[in-house]
C-alpha cells in the first residue's frame, strides 16, 4: 500500500454512483474499505439497494460516523 495506507473510509454524494464506484475501486486496489453510511446519500432508493448489495458481495464494510470519530481524515 502506498505510504502504509491500508484502509479507506468513503463518504459523500451519491452513494449509488460516486461513493459506490470509489469504494469498489479502493477494494479492487487492495484497501480495506469502509463506507460511512450516515455520511452518504443516494440518488434513488433502488440505486442504494443495489449498491449496498454490491458492497456486501465485495466485502466493503458499512460503518457509522460515531464509529470512526477520532480517525484522521485526509483530503
Amino acid at each position: 500500500m502506498k505510504r502504509g495506507i491500508t484502509e479507506i473510509f468513503v463518504v459523500g454524494l451519491a452513494l449509488d454512483y460516486c461513493v459506490g464506484y470509489s469504494a469498489e475501486d479502493a477494494t479492487e486496489l487492495g484497501f480495506k474499505t469502509f463506507v460511512v453510511e450516515d455520511g452518504c446519500r443516494a440518488i434513488s432508493d433502488e440505486g442504494a439497494k443495489s449498491t449496498l448489495e454490491m458492497f456486501r458481495k465485495k466485502g466493503i464494510t458499512l460503518t457509522s460516523s460515531s464509529s470512526v470519530s477520532g480517525i484522521l481524515l485526509m483530503t
